[in-house]
């Protein structure tokens, strides 16, 4: 590859697939609760993409083939379009054998997918025997399936869980959303089903390469109880307090990177936590600090590491980093 022939052709804005939501040719990371409307999102940008006439590749370890053809139903998507255009693959078994990374990059091939959807990670690296909670095996999927699909100039998704409980990012090891350009959390607002609109969020927390895709946006998503399916823009949720919020936790961003430029050679997240206390009056949740710590992390702010254990420790940084 020569990059001075690339650079020759300028910086160009990156190019949106689907707008405010997917970027051509990048690696984005979709995750939420259970039942929170990830997959609505994705199937709603997917009748778009195929009523273009563009290809889109789902691979589905979750739904099965009736529920995601009710939900196309129910999203308007034309049958035609969807037999032209979406190619499903129901419970692939998507290993590390070498039959099946053939196969995979030769399905690739023949059908020049713009768009390649994974639903849902854990489910994937179970099947291929690999472990969430380890870097290495993510990676290791990774480069059979994710990888390839970009080397072809395919979008993809990867659709993942965050644990019950009120967590707010994704379950095991942060690698899995570390190679990821754009991360997007899906937020249920208000419970919606066949019999009731609702409401959801999708909030942008990772966008490495500046796209244009609001920070939040929100949708009404539901049956209107009269056999129709409602999925259209809604107004976002209104916090009072959110310009308060937004310069506290600037504040802790600010107080952990002075923080790491103090100490020795690591230190963990609980003592980074109680050192950062020191310096910013209130602070945050602890809930919400090592939410912050671990998005500084992932956007390569500061060096951290995660033990065997789960331990996170994080690394300090020179006076220049």
């Amino acid at each position: 590859m020569d990059l001075g022939e690339v650079m020759q052709e300028g910086v160009t804005a990156p190019e949106m697939l689907v707008d405010d939501l997917l970027v051509e040719a990048e690696h984005h990371y979709v995750y939420g609760q259970k039942e929170s409307a990830k997959t609505w999102i994705l199937l709603h940008a997917c009748r778009q993409l195929v009523e273009a006439d563009k290809t889109v590749l789902w691979a589905d370890m979750e739904m099965g083939r009736k529920n995601v053809a009710d939900r196309l139903i129910a999203l308007g998507a034309e049958p035609e379009a969807v037999s032209a255009h979406f190619v499903y693959l129901e419970f692939p078994a998507l290993d590390l054998g070498e039959e099946t990374t053939v196969l995979w990059r030769t399905l690739l091939r023949v059908k020049e997918p713009a768009l390649v959807v994974f639903d849902a990670q854990t489910e994937f690296l179970g099947v291929a025997k690999l472990n969430e909670n380890i870097g290495t095996d993510i990676e290791r999927w990774a480069q059979p399936y994710i990888t390839p699909a970009r080397r072809i100039g395919a979008a993809t998704v990867v659709l993942d869980h965050v644990p019950h409980g009120g967590a707010d990012r994704p379950v095991a090891s942060r690698q899995k959303g570390a190679a990821a350009k754009v991360e997007l959390k899906v937020i249920r607002d208000e419970p919606f089903g066949r019999e009731k609109v609702g409401r959801v969020t999708v909030e942008r927390t990772k966008n490495t390469v500046s796209a244009p895709i609001p920070e939040k946006q929100s949708f009404h998503i539901g049956g209107d109880g009269e056999g129709g399916f409602v999925f259209e823009p809604a107004e976002p949720a209104i916090d009072p307090n959110y310009a308060a919020k937004a310069e506290q936790e600037e504040n802790v961003r600010q107080a952990i990177v002075e923080v790491l430029r103090g100490e020795g050679t690591e230190i963990s997240q609980s003592n980074l936590r109680t050192l950062v206390r020191g310096k910013v009056d209130g602070g945050v949740a602890d809930k919400r600090f090592n939410e912050i710590a671990r998005e500084m992390a992932s956007d390569d702010q500061h060096p951290v590491a995660v033990e065997p254990r789960g331990q996170v420790r994080f690394y300090s940084l020179d006076d220049g980093d």
